[in-house]
């Protein structure tokens, strides 16, 4: 991992990056989502740098930490793992590999009921992003079935008459979501 971020940036970022990935590969069981999220930082970079080599090495070494995070028990699935699975599978999805993803948000559903209970917000948040993700990629199929995730866990959350429940309501029945009214959501 040393060896890939040095390709890429100036010494002092270089410095600190190097130390934190060289400490992650060390122990990857013990910091799995520290692994990922400097994967998934490292991807742009990359790409930036049109150094496909290392953005399939980065991509590889996030799907590793991945599987590792979906081999913790429950309590690993935190809010801050949310917005590294939603930014893994951005770019994954970008790169073409849906499969990928589609295991990934299996892994998600199937801890569904547990992070609902601990983080109802961060849940409905994850399932629209990822509505609106296939809402972008023209396979409404997929995004609805998120959307209706999205609507169920909101329901769930503040009751089916909330604005929001209706609003994701509305957009399933539109078959569009506003990106704008993400931003703006409240549970």
């Amino acid at each position: 991992m040393a060896e890939m971020i040095a390709s890429v940036m100036d010494k002092t970022t270089k410095a600190g990056l190097v130390a934190i990935a060289q400490h992650c590969e060390a122990q990857p069981l013990d910091f799995p989502q520290q692994t990922l999220d400097l994967f998934v930082a490292l991807i742009p970079t990359y790409k930036d740098a049109r150094d496909v080599h290392h953005v399939q090495d980065a991509l590889s070494c996030a799907a590793v930490s991945v599987r590792t995070l979906n081999d913790l028990e429950d309590e690993a699935w935190t809010i801050p793992l949310f917005s590294s699975l939603l930014t893994v599978m951005e770019v994954f999805i970008g790169y073409g590999k849906h499969e990928f993803v589609d295991v990934v948000l299996l892994a998600v559903e199937e801890r569904a009921e547990y992070t609902l209970y601990n983080s109802p917000g961060s849940m409905i948040d994850l399932f629209l992003r990822m509505g609106m993700l296939y809402q972008r990629e023209d396979t409404w199929e997929k995004a609805d079935h998120y959307f209706q995730y999205a609507q169920a866990a909101s329901a769930n959350a503040s009751g089916r008459m909330h604005t929001w429940t209706k609003t994701i309501e509305d957009a399933r029945r539109q078959q569009h979501y506003e990106a704008k009214l993400l931003s703006v959501r409240r549970v």
